[in-house]
C-alpha cells in the first residue's frame, strides 16, 4: 500500500487545477508547471508557455537546455522581463544562442550605455561567441553612438565571409555623418527594386536627406509602391514626419534586420536566431515598422499567426508600411483558415483613404473565395480601371464571372488574357480548360492547351488538361497514359485523379478506376464528394461525369 502522504503528492502532480497560471505556481510542482509549459507551447499560447518554464527555470538555474526553451517561447511571446532573466543565466554560460548578445547588446545601446556595449563586443571577440565576425560592424556603430572619430575604420576589419554586409553599412555610417556624396556608391545598390527593404532605406535616406534640403531626396520617394506613395504623401504634409538624423540606434537597427532576414530565410535551425534579432531591432527603435514586418515574417515561417499579427500591430496607420502590414495579416488570417476575420480587414483597408489597386485586387479574391462573387466582381472593377492590361485581372474576373453562373463573360474575359498574353500558358490553359468542362469547342479547346504543354511541359495541370482533352475526344488509350503521367507529378490533386479514375472505367479498367477515384476523395472539394462516392458504388454514368 502506498503511503498517505506519497498518495496526496502523487494525486497533486497529475491533478492540474483551472486556475489562473499566477494563482496556482505555488501550489504545483515543478514537473506540472514543465508538463503544462509544454502543452502552452503545443497549444500556440508561448507567453504562458515560458512564464510555466521560467517558475521552473528559477528554481533550476544551472539547467541549461531549461534555460534555452524558457528563453524561446519569451521570445515568440516578446516578454522582455523573461528573455533577459534567462539571459542573464545564460551569458555565464557563454551564450549558447547566437542572438543573445544581440540582445544584450540592443539593451545597452538603447539606454546609451557605450561602456556596457564595448565590454560585450569585446567578450563576443574574445570568448568567439556565435557570430563573433560580426563584432567589427557592431562596433563601428557603438564608435558612433558615444561620438568616437574612427567608427568607420572598424569596417576595415571585417572578415572577408561576411564582406556582403559592409556596403550597406558603410553607406548608413557615412549618410549618418552627412557624407551624402560618398554614401551613394554604397546605398545605390541596396536600394535599387521594389522590395519592401529597399523601399524601407529609401525612406529613410529621403526623411535624413530632406532635411538638409539635399538634392537627391525626392528622386528616392519616386516610384508606383504604396509605401512610396504614402512617404512622399507625409513628407509634403509634414517635413519631420520621419528622423532627423541616422542614430546609433537605427543604424544597428538596420544592421539586425538585415541579418534577421539573411537567418529567418535559411534552415529551420537559424529561424530562431533570426527571430531574435529582429526582437533586438524593435527593442532599440519601436518605430521602426520594417523590425516587425521581418518579426511578424519570421514567426508565420515557424507558424506562430498570432504573434505574427501581434507584432504587425505596432505599426501604425500613418506608417508608409501600414497597407503592407494589414495585406500581411490577412494572409496570416487565411493561412489560419480564418476566412471572416480576412474577409472584415480586406474590406477595411479598402475604406481607408489611400487604398491601392492591390487592396482592392486583394479585396476581390478573397470574397471570391468566401463565393460572394457579385462583391468580388464589384471589388475587382476599381482594379480594371487602371489595370485593364493585366492578363491576370482578366484571368481572375473570368474565374469570378463563371463561379457567378455568366459563362459568356467570363469566357470572354479568358479571351482578353489571351489577347493581352499569347504565349503565356496560363492564359491559353485557363480558356482550353474552361471550355472543356462546358463542352464546348473541344478541337480549339486542345489547340489551346498543347500550346501551353509546349512552353511548360512538366506542369501538372497542363498536362491533365491535355489528358482530359484528349479524353473527350474519345482518345482513351492516350487520354489514360497522359493522365498517369499528371497523377504522379501530383497525386494529391483530386481532379486529376478523378479524371483518370473516368478514364479507366471508359477503358473497362473499373477496378483502377475505383481506386483512382478513391485517391481522389482524399482532397477532394466538398462540393465534389457526393458525386465521387456516388461513381466508386454505382459506377461511371453521363450524369456522374467529371467536369
Amino acid at each position: 500500500m502506498i503511503p498517505l502522504p506519497r498518495l496526496i503528492a502523487l494525486s497533486l502532480l497529475f491533478t492540474f487545477p483551472l486556475a489562473s497560471a499566477s494563482a496556482h505556481k505555488v501550489k504545483q510542482s515543478p514537473l506540472q508547471r514543465y508538463v503544462e509549459g509544454q502543452v502552452a507551447s503545443f497549444s500556440g499560447n508561448p507567453d504562458l508557455a515560458a512564464r510555466d518554464f521560467f517558475s521552473v527555470f528559477e528554481e533550476h538555474p544551472d539547467d541549461a537546455r531549461l534555460a534555452l526553451k524558457t528563453y524561446r517561447q519569451a521570445q515568440i511571446a516578446d516578454n522582455t522581463k523573461i528573455i533577459l532573466s534567462t539571459l542573464s543565466h545564460m551569458e555565464k554560460d557563454g551564450f549558447r544562442t547566437g542572438d543573445g548578445p544581440f540582445l544584450i547588446l540592443a539593451r545597452a545601446v538603447q539606454q546609451h550605455k557605450w561602456k556596457e556595449a564595448h565590454q560585450l563586443i569585446d567578450r563576443m571577440e574574445q570568448n568567439h561567441y556565435p557570430l563573433f565576425p560580426f563584432t567589427p560592424l557592431l562596433r563601428a556603430w557603438v564608435k558612433f553612438g558615444s561620438g568616437e572619430k574612427n567608427s568607420l575604420a572598424e569596417l576595415d576589419k571585417v572578415d572577408a565571409s561576411i564582406q556582403i554586409f559592409v556596403p550597406e553599412t558603410r553607406g548608413l555610417l557615412l549618410l549618418a555623418t552627412g557624407k551624402y556624396d560618398e554614401a551613394w556608391p554604397f546605398l545605390d545598390p541596396v536600394m535599387e527594386g521594389g522590395s519592401g527593404r529597399a523601399n524601407h532605406l529609401r525612406i529613410i535616406a529621403a526623411g535624413i536627406m530632406s532635411h538638409r534640403n539635399a538634392p537627391k531626396f525626392r528622386a528616392l520617394l519616386e516610384g508606383s509602391s504604396a509605401s512610396l506613395a504614402k512617404a512622399r504623401l507625409l513628407l509634403e504634409k509634414n517635413p519631420k514626419a520621419f528622423p532627423t538624423k541616422l542614430t546609433a540606434e537605427l543604424g544597428l537597427s538596420e544592421l539586425f534586420l538585415r541579418l534577421a532576414s539573411f537567418m529567418g530565410d535559411k534552415q529551420s535551425l537559424m529561424k530562431p536566431i533570426g527571430l531574435g534579432l529582429g526582437r533586438a531591432s524593435s527593442w532599440m527603435t519601436p518605430d521602426n515598422a520594417e523590425s516587425w514586418l521581418v518579426t511578424a515574417e519570421i514567426l508565420s515561417s515557424i507558424r506562430q499567426l498570432s504573434d505574427a499579427r501581434i507584432a504587425l500591430d505596432h505599426i501604425s496607420a500613418d506608417d508608409p508600411f501600414y497597407n503592407l502590414a494589414n495585406s500581411m495579416k490577412i494572409s496570416f488570417f487565411l493561412q489560419e483558415g480564418r476566412k471572416d476575420m480576412a474577409l472584415n480587414l480586406a474590406r477595411h483597408v479598402v475604406e481607408q483613404p489611400d487604398a491601392t489597386v492591390e487592396d482592392w485586387y486583394n479585396l476581390a479574391e478573397i470574397e471570391g473565395d468566401n463565393g460572394n462573387f457579385e462583391a468580388a466582381l464589384s471589388a475587382l472593377a476599381h482594379v480594371e480601371r487602371v489595370k485593364s492590361q493585366d492578363w491576370q485581372m482578366w484571368i481572375l474576373k473570368g474565374t469570378l464571372l463563371d463561379s457567378a453562373g455568366r459563362w459568356p463573360g467570363a469566357k470572354a474575359a479568358y479571351q482578353q488574357a489571351v489577347s493581352l498574353a499569347p504565349e503565356n500558358p496560363i492564359t491559353l490553359n485557363t480558356l482550353g480548360y474552361s471550355q472543356l468542362e462546358k463542352r464546348e469547342n473541344i478541337q480549339d479547346a486542345s489547340l489551346l492547351i498543347m500550346k501551353a504543354l509546349k512552353v511548360m511541359p512538366l506542369d501538372p495541370a497542363i498536362i491533365d488538361s491535355f489528358g482530359w482533352s484528349q479524353y473527350l475526344s474519345g482518345n482513351i488509350n492516350t487520354a489514360i497514359l497522359v493522365l498517369e503521367k499528371a497523377v504522379q507529378n501530383a497525386p494529391q490533386e483530386s481532379t486529376i485523379s478523378e479524371h483518370l479514375g473516368d478514364a479507366y472505367w471508359t477503358a473497362g479498367r473499373h477496378f483502377e478506376a475505383r481506386y483512382s477515384w478513391q485517391a481522389s476523395l482524399v482532397t477532394a472539394e466538398e462540393k465534389s464528394i457526393s458525386r465521387i462516392k456516388k461513381k466508386i458504388e454505382l459506377g461511371l454514368t453521363s450524369d456522374l461525369a467529371a467536369p
